[in-house]
C-alpha cells in the first residue's frame, strides 16, 4: 500500500540504501547509492562525503520529473552491468540454454558482434532436428 502523498513507490534495486523521492508526482524509488554514484557524475558528487545528502536515506529531487527518471532506469542499470556484460559476452556456451541466455544478454546489451557470432552458432550446431 503506498504512503500518504506517494502515488507509487518501485524497487528498482531490492536491497538498496537509497530512496529517491521524484517530485512532483512523488514517486519513490529505492535505488542502490553505490551503482548511482557509479553511474552518474552527479550523484557521485550528491551522495559524497561534502554533500548534506551523504548518507541520508532518502534524497528529494523536487525539480525532476518522475516519468523521466523511470526512463533513465534502463540506463543507471546499463552503466551498472556493462562490465559484466562484456565479462559473460566472452565466455563460451557448454549447452543450448547457455548459449541462448548468451545470446539473450548480447541482444539485451546490444552488441552486435557477440549476436552474431551466437546466433550463428545456434543455427550450425542446434538448428537441424
Amino acid at each position: 500500500m503506498a504512503k500518504p502523498g506517494v502515488k507509487e513507490m518501485r524497487d528498482i534495486c531490492n536491497d538498496g540504501d537509497l530512496v529517491l523521492i521524484v517530485s512532483p508526482e512523488k514517486l519513490e524509488l529505492q535505488v542502490s547509492s553505490g551503482v548511482l554514484m557509479r553511474s552518474s557524475k552527479v550523484f557521485a558528487a550528491m551522495l559524497g562525503p561534502n554533500w548534506k545528502e551523504s548518507g541520508a536515506g532518502k534524497v528529494e529531487l523536487p525539480e525532476d520529473h518522475g516519468i523521466a527518471m523511470r526512463l533513465s532506469e534502463k540506463n543507471f542499470l546499463d552503466n551498472a552491468l556493462f562490465y559484466a556484460a562484456r565479462f559473460w559476452l566472452q565466455q563460451k556456451a557448454s549447452n543450448l540454454q547457455a548459449l541462448m541466455e548468451l545470446t539473450t544478454v548480447a541482444y539485451v546489451f546490444q552488441d552486435e558482434h557477440a549476436f552474431k557470432a551466437f546466433t550463428k552458432e545456434l543455427v550450425l550446431q542446434y538448428g537441424s532436428p
